[in-house]
């Protein structure tokens, strides 16, 4: 997972943060996800928005009970490798989008520790 995305941008206020990412179309999660037409795995998706949250709150990020998640769109990282999520943090609940320009890819709400 260490190198299936980096972080290009991070901008956070109060609970809320915007984070542009990169995703590394190289990465091996690819090889097998799938062959000759690459997509990013949803466990992949959540584990991003996890780290993202780490990273934007300064705090670990555990999920106790994932409400809702919707892969509303495929990623292709030979096609989209430049991403945003948004993030809003309450200390009991993370809501994310994953956004590619206008088009939502993923819509998530979890409970945390």
């Amino acid at each position: 997972m260490n190198d299936f995305f980096q972080i290009e941008h991070l901008s956070v206020s109060e609970q809320q943060a915007v984070i542009q990412v990169r995703l590394n179309e190289g990465c091996s999660v690819y090889k097998g996800h799938f062959p000759g037409h690459p997509i990013a795995p949803g466990a992949c998706s959540i584990e991003m928005i996890r780290l993202c949250a780490e990273k934007a709150f300064n705090r670990e990020v555990c999920f106790q009970h994932i409400k809702q998640c919707k892969f509303t769109s495929l990623i292709e990282p030979d096609r989209q490798t430049l991403l945003t999520i948004h993030l809003e943090w309450n200390d009991v609940q993370i809501t994310a989008d994953i956004t590619n320009g206008p088009q939502t890819a993923v819509r998530f709400k979890a409970l945390t520790k």
